[in-house]
């Protein structure tokens, strides 16, 4: 674990350095909250980022649940008043006023990553189900750090955009997927083909193949969201916290469309992606001409 830093604002930098680094489309959307805010959402996205790399930096199920459970303590401590020794632990507990208004959906996010590793069938019912639960209550829980007093239809509006987010994360990190053995997408393959043995780039291309169902029925999950959730951009000018929260709305249109230029060439995806150039000016024309 990180040792928690000196200082409040050396807390809060490296927050910050860890959303620019290693969440960059969150951090260009606190970009646009008030300064005053900032910290919060890189406290936010901080904890976002320590919860979800716990699969990728443990090899046992028993051993990640053990990262989870420190940080279920950790927010304990935080309620407690005692925050535990962590940069980010201690940069929640600074900057999250309401505390205990945002804790529910950050304890959410633990337990769908608790969750992730029983190994659940990929299914459009589990994907949406772990977006839900994982980018669908993190954007929850940044619109109540704006504005603790949201309603319950603000904070729906907010997780389904979230959640759109994370579906689209789920599709833009495809190619990695399927050059990944261990992927649960591999499980696609193994019940849509017999053939024992393979050439690797023809099971690379049955998998594209074996996948697309799955891929185009969460496609079209996401496009109803985009749709039902561009009702809400006309409603939202005088509501900061609200429009802040749907700012992923832009950043998830871009990619739709990328998506669904590149075809069945999954593995080409990336050349699609467009630039960290091509969102910030997304971003300003929906907080500016939006």
């Amino acid at each position: 674990m990180v040792r928690a830093m000196e200082t409040k604002l050396q807390n809060i930098d490296y927050c910050r350095q860890q959303a620019r680094e290693n969440d960059a489309d969150r951090y260009y959307m606190s970009l646009f909250a008030s300064a005053a805010k900032r910290p919060a959402l890189w406290a936010l996205i901080a904890f976002n980022l320590e919860v979800s790399k716990t699969r990728a930096v443990v090899s046992e199920a028993m051993l990640g649940e053990i990262r989870l459970q420190w940080w279920r303590e950790a927010l304990d401590s935080i309620a407690a008043g005692t925050p535990r020794a962590h940069p980010v632990v201690e940069a929640l507990a600074a900057e999250l006023h309401d505390f205990a208004t945002v804790r529910p959906f950050m304890d959410e996010v633990i337990d769908t990553w608790s969750d992730d590793f029983g190994g659940a069938q990929v299914t459009l019912a589990s994907l949406e189900s772990h977006a839900h639960g994982t980018g669908g209550a993190l954007n929850a829980s940044m619109l109540l750090a704006l504005n603790p007093d949201a309603d319950t239809t603000q904070i729906d509006v907010a997780r389904r955009a979230g959640q759109a987010w994370s579906l689209m994360g789920t599709i833009r990190g495809l190619p990695h997927e399927l050059a990944n053995p261990s992927s649960d997408w591999q499980d696609l393959l193994a019940q849509s083909s017999n053939t024992a043995a393979q050439e690797e780039t023809d099971k690379r291309d049955q998998l594209v193949s074996a996948i697309q169902p799955t891929v185009q029925r969460l496609l079209g999950s996401i496009g109803d969201s985009v749709e039902s959730l561009t009702q809400h951009l006309s409603e939202v000018r005088g509501d900061a916290a609200l429009r802040f929260a749907l700012g992923l709305m832009p950043l998830i249109m871009l990619e739709f469309r990328a998506v669904r230029r590149v075809g069945d060439d999954l593995m080409a995806l990336d050349e699609y992606l467009p630039g960290n150039a091509r969102k910030l000016l997304a971003l300003m024309k929906y907080h500016f001409f939006g």
